[in-house]
């Protein structure tokens, strides 16, 4: 990644999106002045290169909360039961702030804890 500084955050931006608009987004960034043009071309679903590239997603599914914001959950809910709230409240409120169910919010605390892993299908 060392070559390509302006896709260092590309994951974060993109973990929510669908695999066409995460391709979109990666074209627009490889056209730009520091890209490469050779990999846009790759990239490009119109491309004149003799190679086609694809984003696809390593797991099925779409990401209900992003990497970022999960990392965030998990000290804002350990923040509320150092607060005195108890574990049904923290989760209830911070579903609240959200917008996603409190089982996603225990999901999340789980796979953190490392108590629960990620089903491999």
């Amino acid at each position: 990644m060392a070559l390509f500084p302006f896709l260092w955050d590309f994951e974060d931006a993109t973990d929510t999106m669908s695999a066409s608009d995460a391709q979109r987004e990666l074209l627009k960034r490889l056209r730009m002045p520091e890209g490469n043009p050779n990999l846009a071309d790759m990239v490009d679903p119109q491309g004149r290169t003799y190679w086609k590239l694809e984003l696809k997603q390593r797991r099925r599914g779409k990401r209900r909360v992003a990497r970022e914001s999960s990392q965030t959950i998990c000290e804002a809910y350990y923040n509320l039961l150092s607060q005195g709230k108890t574990k049904k409240a923290a989760l209830g409120e911070l579903a609240k702030l959200d917008g996603v169910r409190d089982t996603t919010i225990r999901e999340i605390i789980r796979r953190a804890a490392g108590k629960k892993k990620r089903k491999r299908r």
